[in-house]
């Protein structure tokens, strides 16, 4: 009755089949509040035996140099060892051109990769990835100048070797320098707690969520000992741009909501930072492992070359697809299944809108003009045509001489958008050359006038 069809299918989950050709990635985009100032990039994975092989997707394995190999699981299947790369196709090395990627894909930090946005892994592959496929979901992380929406958060210490940190604080723990408020200035609340300019949103629940963004406290230079995320747009510096700058290595992460179950600590939406810093004060093995459990996304930002920071707002989206689920909500009735509701407020067709007559009518053409003897629409030599395009199903067109006398009209009443004059008068002769009125007469709607002029030729009868 309302021409409405909605098709539902099922979906998978990020890592559910990872051999799938997507692997539950759908896409991601960056938007710019003012599209002339794109300040904000990130550090690119390039896949190597390098640092910068930050993303481990793929399915490079190097038994000599296992610091650089993609990340897999091992099965045993008829007595012999099979490797399960987690990502074959590489879709999470597109997620902005590799400057984001899930905490499962993200490379960690070893004696031998010392530049890493994670710590060494505290977890085993297999409960990596499924949690990965629970809690990995679609988000969108605004950076943005209005102090009323930024997030409380805590600050990591990116710099590996605890002897050249601040306060020799370990890599991936609470910065050891006082926490600041929005301005960047000592708050008087302890230590490692600052502000990240923005908020994420969990898309699938509509919920805000924790975050945490790191600095290398080594790189004040690149703003790393400042207790505030604000990275520079240095890649690499130093002699022949060997040393890693990164920016600072201001990392940002999202942290889901969990329920995590057993021993461990379950991470709530956003509470301004306060479970992770427990967590990361608490520093035992397993209140590690359930911080890292919880995180979601990682980023590796970086400011465009001559581009000022924070010159307009920002939005990332992050997609995954999952799967269509029942999940506790504080909505009553449905028994907890997805339900969705929609509307036709704004698809609904108008009538008598002046604008839209108008633009309409405006469409109306007539091609090639002006015409100088010939047109591409013509398959002869004795063919002369043009064509009066952009109509309505019903109309009628009148075609007048300079003179205003009748020359040609035409009722049209089909489905094609155009008609074709083939340039000959009501008796069926060819017009002279000159000036020429087309009036169209849309039934209800309105009129359209044209002008056209054109230059016909003598008859070339070479050919016959």
């Amino acid at each position: 009755e309302y021409g409405i069809s909605v098709t539902i299918k099922q979906s998978i989950n990020p890592f559910e089949h990872y051999s799938n050709p997507i692997n539950g990635f759908i896409n991601a985009t960056i938007s710019f509040e003012d599209s002339t100032k794109q300040w904000l990039t990130g550090v690119p994975d390039v896949d190597g035996q390098i640092d910068q092989n930050w993303i481990r997707s793929g399915t490079f394995k190097d038994p000599n140099n296992i610091n650089y190999n993609d990340y897999f699981q091992s099965f045993i299947v008829n007595g012999q060892s099979v490797d399960s790369f987690f990502d074959p196709n590489q879709e999470y090395e597109k997620v902005l051109n590799g400057t984001w990627a899930p905490y499962v894909m993200a490379s960690y930090g070893t004696a031998n990769v010392k530049n890493a946005p994670t710590p060494q892994s505290v977890l085993p592959n297999s409960l990596k990835l499924s949690d990965a496929e629970k809690y990995l979901h679609s988000i969108d992380i605004v950076i943005t100048n209005d102090k009323s929406k930024w997030t409380r958060c805590p600050v990591l210490e990116a710099q590996y070797d605890n002897t050249l940190s601040e306060g020799n604080a370990g890599f991936m723990n609470l910065r050891a320098a006082p926490s600041v408020d929005k301005n960047g200035n000592p708050d008087g609340t302890g230590n490692g707690m600052g502000w990240f300019p923005g908020y994420a949103i969990d898309l699938e629940t509509g919920k805000r969520l924790n975050m945490a963004f790191a600095e290398d406290s080594w790189l004040a230079g690149e703003n790393g000992r400042d207790m505030k995320w604000n990275p520079t747009s240095t890649l690499y510096d130093g002699v022949f741009g060997s040393e890693t700058r990164w920016g600072g290595k201001h990392y940002v992460y999202v942290f889901a909501e969990t329920e995590l179950g057993g021993a461990f600590t379950d991470m709530p939406a956003y509470d301004e930072g306060q479970t992770i810093q427990a967590l990361l004060q608490s520093g035992t093995a397993m209140d590690i492992r359930s911080l890292w459990r919880s995180c979601m996304w990682v980023g590796i930002p970086l400011v465009e070359e001559g581009e000022d920071f924070m010159s307009t707002d920002v939005r990332i989206r992050l997609r995954v697809s999952r799967r269509y689920e029942s999940f506790a909500t504080g909505h009553v009735g449905n028994n907890d299944n997805p339900m969705y509701g929609f509307g036709l407020t704004d698809l609904a067709t108008l009538t008598n809108d002046e604008m839209a007559i108008d633009s309409a009518l405006a469409m109306i053409n007539v091609v090639p003009n002006p015409y100088y003897s010939t047109s591409e629409y013509e398959v002869g030599q004795l063919d002369t045509r043009v064509k009066i395009t952009n109509l309505p199903e019903e109309c009628t067109i009148q075609i007048y001489n300079i003179n205003g006398t009748l020359v040609r009209s035409y009722n049209k009443a089909d489905s094609k958008t155009s008609l074709d004059w083939d340039l000959k008068n009501h008796a069926g002769i060819p017009i002279a050359g000159g000036v020429y009125l087309i009036h169209v007469t849309v039934p209800n709607v309105g009129e359209r006038t044209l002008k056209w002029f054109g230059v016909m030729r003598p008859t070339d009868l070479n050919g016959f």
